[in-house]
């Protein structure tokens, strides 16, 4: 270890203690400790930098209207960039991969998670990863819930029950729209109630509740809802629908019904660009897909070359198939294709003529000599 008075970038002189071989000391003189502040200026530089995040955390904490932090003055100071960090990543975490219902939830907890006004609470969470802060928020939020009396949701409930004349049991399916999807949730197991919702409302059970995920060809997830509380109030069962237009299409049937004859286009896999024939459950439109030149069977669809768009086209309105909008993009794209085709008029070749003899072979003339040729002789 050798001591050396360098220069700092501040310009200031300060005694470094270098260790290893002359040469890379040497190097250090000269390259990387002339570049640094001294240790007065590099701590006041670093006060000087949290004074700024701080600043900028209580400024942009005064535009959300989030609480005063209690705390030491030093704990607040660093708290309030923490919790700017937080909140942000969970904003992040919020617009996600995650599920409608989780989505829900974790709203409802960073509005908890805003109220916060411990400054030591964000110091010892400074260091939560997205995962672990999605599920704090989730049980800020339950622990933080104030549940309405049950006098108020009994209320509510039996205002959107509905119970057919007939039932067949008491129980009630509840049935909630999401964005993109429909639930039922029945907690009794009857058969007749699975193969309606299997069957006929083409839904699956996740474990909790039975659930079908609506794509844009399926229509409305309000009207799948009302399609499905009409479909079991038919068949005798009570049902539970919060949303007052909903349950009342529920009632009357007057929701917009499903179209389940769709013509799409794959967009990946070894039939990508293809159109894709689909019919619903309960249909089978196999023979007549299968009659289109160029079609084949994709599991579980009918694959047919977008070349081949007039015979789709007139399939389609035989058997009132639908068009989706990236089946429409791609038919217009092939009818382009093929308008752009030279055409041209092609004249046959002449046929040779025929020469019909008599049918026999003609009789050849016997030479009176016959020998060997020179160039086969030995």
């Amino acid at each position: 270890m050798a001591q050396y008075s360098v220069t700092r970038a501040c310009g200031h002189e300060e005694i470094v203690n270098l260790i290893g071989k002359h040469k890379l000391r040497e190097w250090r003189l000269q390259n990387v400790e002339p570049n640094k502040l001294c240790s007065s200026c590099y701590h006041a530089e670093l006060a000087r930098q949290r004074e700024k995040a701080t600043s900028e955390a209580v400024e942009a904490a005064k535009a959300m209207e989030l609480p005063v932090l209690a705390g030491t003055e030093k704990q607040i100071a660093w708290a309030e960039t923490i919790r700017q960090e937080v909140l942000l990543r969970a904003e992040g975490f919020l617009h996600g991969n995650i599920t409608d219902e989780e989505r829900g939830n974790l709203m409802s907890g960073l509005d908890e998670l805003q109220k916060i006004e411990s400054a030591r609470w964000w110091i010892d969470h400074r260091d939560i990863n997205l995962r672990e802060l999605g599920k704090l928020l989730i049980k800020t939020a339950k622990e933080q819930q104030t549940l309405p009396p049950k006098s108020v949701v009994d209320a509510a409930k039996i205002e959107a029950t509905v119970r057919p004349e007939n039932t067949v049991t008491e129980t009630v399916a509840e049935i909630r729209a999401l964005e993109s999807s429909i639930e039922i949730w029945f907690p009794e197991k009857r058969e007749d109630f699975r193969e309606i919702v299997r069957y006929n409302l083409d839904m699956d059970w996740t474990g909790l509740c039975w659930k079908r995920k609506i794509a844009k060809h399926n229509g409305t997830s309000q009207d799948r809802a009302a399609e499905s509380g009409h479909r079991l109030l038919a068949a005798g069962f009570p049902v539970r629908i919060f949303d007052d237009e909903t349950r009342q299409k529920a009632i009357e049937g007057s929701y917009e019904p499903e179209h389940t004859r769709w013509i799409m286009c794959r967009t990946t896999g070894g039939y990508a660009g293809y159109l894709v024939v689909r019919w619903g459950k309960g249909e089978d439109y196999y023979r007549a897909a299968k009659g289109v030149n160029g079609s084949r069977y994709d599991k579980p669809d009918v694959v047919v070359p977008p070349e081949h768009f007039a015979e789709v086209l007139d399939f389609a309105q035989i058997y009132d198939f639908r068009i989706s909008t990236g089946a429409q993009k791609a038919i217009g794209s092939a009818r382009l294709a093929w308008e752009s085709i030279l055409t041209v008029i092609v004249t046959p070749p002449a046929e040779k003529k025929l020469v019909i003899t008599d049918g026999k072979p003609p009789v050849l003339e016997i030479p009176n000599e016959v020998g060997i040729a020179d160039e086969f002789r030995d």
